[in-house]
């Protein structure tokens, strides 16, 4: 986390007490969204609140039309490894 100085973190509810263990560490990060959980938890944003706090007023989901990619061509993720063999590096997931 050092290297990528994330201002978000996505976690789990299992893996959060590790993100607040390192948080004083890090005052870059400014969120932390909880990913397992539809309602906030411990006073910390779920990813539906997160979600849904960033959609335009109006929305409807069933009105809604994805945009078209190339799957074997777009990056899903970039996550890092755990560095078992040097630094972490940047490993990028696709679809």
């Amino acid at each position: 986390m050092n290297i990528s100085q994330p201002t978000v973190v996505f976690v789990s509810k299992k893996g959060l007490q590790k993100i607040l263990n390192v948080q004083k560490k890090l005052p870059i990060i400014q969120k932390i969204i909880i990913m397992d959980s539809k309602t906030d938890y411990q006073g910390f944003q779920s990813m539906y609140t997160f979600v849904t706090s960033h959609l335009p007023p109006g929305f409807n989901e069933y009105d809604f039309v994805p945009e078209s990619f190339d799957r074997d061509k777009t990056i899903a993720l970039i996550m890092n490894s755990s560095g078992s063999t040097g630094l972490p590096k940047g490993v990028a997931l696709p679809h």
